[in-house]
């Protein structure tokens, strides 16, 4: 339902805030019209939904531990060298 809500303020070309977690809103890329009136929907060629994150969403880095993994390709290896697989 929420999606369902979401997607008709965009249509309407309102943003959409959903408190913290962040803002929804709609990016157009079109093709230009020598004039006001010779400008249509054809011209429209993309419609993107763009989301914005909430600060909470933006800063995950000073939050978050990293360490280091093999690549997928590394870790087969070194369980076909431990399991024999």
């Amino acid at each position: 339902m929420a999606v369902s809500c979401i997607r008709e303020n965009l249509l309407a070309g309102n943003s959409v805030k959903l408190g913290d977690l962040g803002k929804f809103s709609v990016s157009l890329k079109s093709i230009g019209a020598r004039t006001f009136d010779d400008f249509s929907a054809e011209n429209i060629k993309r419609v993107r939904v763009k989301f914005n994150p909430g600060s909470d969403l933006t800063n995950l880095r000073q939050y978050a531990q990293f360490e280091r993994v093999l690549t997928k390709k590394a870790d087969a290896e070194a369980k076909k060298d431990v399991y024999g697989k």
